[in-house]
């Protein structure tokens, strides 16, 4: 295991280094803004160099029932310049995942009034810190290759020479070479 030099929180101007490639494993979904995110990396990779990352597919886990993320939420996101997950991302997070989804029992429609306390719990959590650890984003091997595609169209993103995506079960795997 390589030794940890830089604490990306502390921002990535203080990183004095390039690199040829940039590894994540179950980080993308936590970035409040993807867009910045996308530029941050980049911004420490050479001409060429790969962002390699992996994302739990919100199909396989227990994001199963909240939507998928789309490029409206994205844009919104960066646009309101978001430096920590949303009340909204919070609350889905804390009352709305589901852990036994294989069950098909959708938290959305369920009439359990002990989900009160939960909101109430999530809100005073949100309120309370400056940061709370949960997904931002829900992807799917698709959705996200598409929201990259349209972000790079839209030239709100670095320029992208390759897109891989990979499918696997519960996880999906994401190659970009940045030009």
């Amino acid at each position: 295991v390589p030794e940890i030099r830089w604490v990306l929180s502390e921002g990535y101007e203080k990183i004095n280094i390039i690199y040829d490639a940039v590894v994540s494993h179950h980080c993308v979904e936590h970035q409040p803004d993807l867009v910045a995110h996308l530029w941050n990396v980049k911004s420490i990779l050479c001409s060429g160099g790969w962002y390699l990352f992996s994302v739990p597919n919100k199909h396989h886990c227990f994001d199963h029932f909240i939507p998928e993320s789309t490029i409206v939420d994205v844009i919104a996101a960066h646009y309101s310049e978001c430096k920590r997950p949303s009340f909204k991302s919070v609350l889905e997070h804390r009352v709305f995942t589901s852990h036994t989804f294989q069950d098909g029992i959708n938290p959305y429609d369920a009439l359990d009034s002990s989900a009160k306390s939960r909101i109430e719990m999530a809100f005073k959590e949100f309120s309370e810190n400056e940061y709370v650890d949960v997904h931002c984003w829900q992807f799917s091997p698709l959705s996200i290759k598409k929201i990259f595609n349209q972000l790079m169209v839209l030239e709100l993103i670095p320029g992208i020479a390759e897109l891989k995506v990979y499918p696997g079960g519960s996880e999906f795997y994401v190659a970009i070479a940045f030009e």
